[in-house]
């Protein structure tokens, strides 16, 4: 969450060993600080594009493009393809 924002606060929370270690690793697998891990979980209108997230989304639109180029009928919507509903 690399922005011009400035960090005036602090907030120290009590949590065991494995949520800690959880925390982390969630981190890490993001790409992003335990803090700003912490702060998109808990306040989800703040987006931040991953490098992961990008690359998932070239490879969709590579499908997509596939799909329709093959398509005897059209071009399928996303709904279709994939299902929303679930993701939440």
């Amino acid at each position: 969450m690399k922005n011009q924002r400035s960090r005036t606060e602090s907030l120290t929370i009590r949590l065991t060993a494995e949520e800690k270690s959880r925390l982390k690793a969630g981190a890490e697998k993001m790409k992003l600080s335990v803090t700003d891990y912490i702060l998109l979980s808990a306040l989800p209108t703040q987006t931040v594009m991953t490098e992961q997230v990008k690359v998932i989304l070239k490879k969709l639109t590579e499908v997509q493009k596939a799909v329709c180029k093959n398509a005897e009928s059209g071009c399928p919507e996303w709904k279709e393809i994939i299902p929303f509903h679930d993701l939440r």
